[in-house]
């Protein structure tokens, strides 16, 4: 419980929070009854995992982690398998976080496969549950909507989502109801650059929050989704479909959005990760939909590792951590070796930091540079990613 305090939440988002809710949230609710020790037994494993796959121990105390870690594991699969077997669910957020933190160990060990068998029994599970539980809960919804932030950057392509199909979470049923006095939205919000109400809705009921979290706004969120959806099918849309979704990503460019935070480097590294989100959104969709080379996205590629490196710097001795989607997509596309050289650097950053998945990611990164390098033009990640037989999460 220490080490997931002080270490392991701090870790898993972008800039310290008050409202952490690995910390504010998860920690609660595993410490609130007997009943729902599930909870608590997965945070344990997560934490032990986490340190068995870090430097900073030794190697005889890594394997003693991984070995509790595997112990709080059984346990937790035990206590989950009895409550979802419990015909009325009164706390369905102790559920989900529960299978949260299991979807999550598979960022922190190598038994990075084991994701898939958490979100598609979340996923499943979810769908079972009136999905009004997850709007009228603050804790029900934010815990919702981080699992499904993880479903939407897993891998969409179909020989890398295999058994997982096409992703159908959706956080667009938790809006406030009109009726609440409350009707500025993001979208409006995003056109708004020194308006703070991007973030005024978050921490009410419901409301979107992984702007806040994750530095995830709700349009970039939309566009990967709707792109995860185009890729998953390869059925590519009417050059109507196009326009209107490179417009929506134009215009989710959050470079002058307000993050409110603890202090003004922490909201200049939160705004850094939004806007690497973004650029790495943009990559996405002129490789993945519009097929473009990689010559032709330079520009962006620039752009992301540029906040990246500008994170790094504004980070430097701190303990956290964004999400691996924006850096795996941007480098999978730079050709110039500084920008490579800048990936890398970010890559070691999140190993030393004990992110397992970060070593097989840099491994497919690698991989397609090196193919590229000696003529390769039509290389991808998903396929490098297939062929290597590597199956992660992105998060």
């Amino acid at each position: 419980m220490h080490y997931w305090l002080t270490y392991l939440s701090p870790l898993m988002i972008p800039t310290e929070r008050p409202d952490n809710p690995f910390t504010s949230i998860i920690v609660p609710l595993a410490l609130s009854t007997v009943d729902e020790q599930q909870t608590s037994s997965a945070m344990y494993s997560l934490s032990a995992f986490n340190q068995s796959s870090s430097s900073a121990f030794s190697v005889a105390r890594r394997k003693q982690r991984h070995a509790l870690g595997s112990v709080c594991l059984q346990v937790a699969f035990e206590e989950l398998g009895r409550s979802l077997v419990k015909a009325n669910h009164n706390a369905p957020e102790v559920i989900l976080a529960t299978i949260l933190n299991l979807v999550i160990i598979g960022i922190f060990t190598d038994n990075y496969s084991n994701y898939r068998i958490h979100l598609r029994g979340g996923a499943e599970w979810i769908r079972s549950i009136d999905k009004s539980t997850w709007k009228h809960n603050h804790d029900a919804s934010t815990i919702y909507q981080m699992f499904s932030a993880l479903d939407a950057l897993r891998p969409a392509h179909s020989i890398l989502a295999r058994d997982l199909g096409p992703q159908g979470l959706s956080v667009e049923y938790l809006s406030l109801d009109k009726t609440d006095g409350s009707d500025s939205t993001l979208n409006r919000n995003h056109h708004l650059a020194d308006h703070e109400g991007l973030l005024i809705a978050s921490s009410k009921t419901g409301s979107y929050c992984l702007d806040k979290i994750f530095a995830l706004t709700k349009p970039v969120l939309e566009c990967i989704l709707q792109i995860n959806r185009l890729v998953f099918t390869g059925v590519m849309p009417a050059d109507g479909e196009f326009v209107s979704l490179e417009f929506k990503i134009m215009s989710s460019n959050p470079e002058l959005l307000h993050f409110p935070s603890l202090t003004p480097a922490y909201e200049k590294v939160a705004q850094h990760h939004a806007c690497t989100l973004w650029c790495a959104l943009y990559i996405f969709y002129k490789s993945s939909l519009l097929k473009l080379p990689p010559a032709d996205m330079q520009w962006l590629v620039r752009q992301s590792i540029k906040h990246l490196d500008a994170i790094e710097s504004l980070t430097d001795g701190l303990t956290c951590s964004g999400l691996l989607w924006p850096l795996f997509i941007a480098a999978s596309e730079a050709e110039d070796e500084d920008l490579r050289f800048q990936s890398i650097k970010v890559f070691e950053k999140r190993q030393q930091l004990g992110i397992a998945n970060t070593t097989p990611a840099r491994k497919v990164v690698e991989e397609v540079w090196r193919r590229r390098d000696q003529g390769d033009t039509d290389v991808s990640w998903h396929e490098v990613m297939a062929q290597l037989n590597i199956d992660i999460l992105l998060s």
